[in-house]
């Protein structure tokens, strides 16, 4: 797993991912390494030395990602997830069929302890990054400030709203994309959370 992550800049400490405070992604590393991955943390992409034995994970890029250079390495074989709600991944999201939409609040059924930047989004449908996490408005995947997935094609809506996507997946080629529109969903706070921690566990193994 590479990962990229905002660490390089001193303004911006959240997703640091040697860090245990509650922004940081010590705890998706070790559950990353608990499966059996091995994390490299890159600040930024050499897309000559990658191949289809890596997961690239972009976590709220803060350069653009060359949009046509991420679909051939998803068509060659590469798996990509890109966590991005206002960072620089709009273009590379649009390039694999997503509309990442800067929307006020999204229509949710429930909040984490009734408040209005915590909407709790539900799995959606059957696919297996969606597996045991549950519908259960109470028991599902806790957001903070998300964006949405809007006009999706070519992609299957894993985890969402009742008027947007928080999570999307699909296949291009030999190679496989997640598109999460919450990055935070993946912070060591937001960790904390059982819908969280499953939705983290199955995209790794999908």
């Amino acid at each position: 797993v590479l990962l990229i992550s905002a660490t390089a800049r001193a303004d911006i400490p959240d997703y640091d991912p040697n860090s245990q405070a509650w922004n940081g992604m010590a705890s998706f590393v070790g559950l990353a390494e608990g499966i059996g991955y091995q994390v490299t943390p890159v600040a930024e992409l050499e897309w000559d030395k990658l191949d289809d034995h890596d997961i690239l994970f972009l976590v709220y890029p803060l350069q653009r990602v060359d949009p046509s250079r991420l679909g051939r390495f998803v068509q060659a074989g590469g798996n990509v997830v890109i966590a991005d709600d206002f960072g620089a991944g709009k273009d590379a999201m649009a390039a694999l069929g997503l509309l990442r939409a800067d929307i006020g609040s999204p229509r949710a059924s429930s909040y984490y302890a009734n408040q209005p930047f915590a909407p709790i989004a539900t799995a959606q449908g059957d696919h297996p990054i969606g597996r045991e996490v549950s519908s259960n408005k109470e028991h599902g995947v806790v957001t903070n400030h998300p964006a949405a997935l809007e006009q999706i094609q070519g992609a299957t809506v894993v985890v969402g709203f009742e008027d947007s996507a928080v999570v999307a997946a699909g296949e291009r080629g030999t190679g496989r994309f997640v598109a999460v529109s919450d990055p935070s969903i993946f912070i060591n706070r937001m960790l904390q959370f059982g819908g969280n921690v499953q939705l983290t566990s199955n995209i790794l193994a999908w």
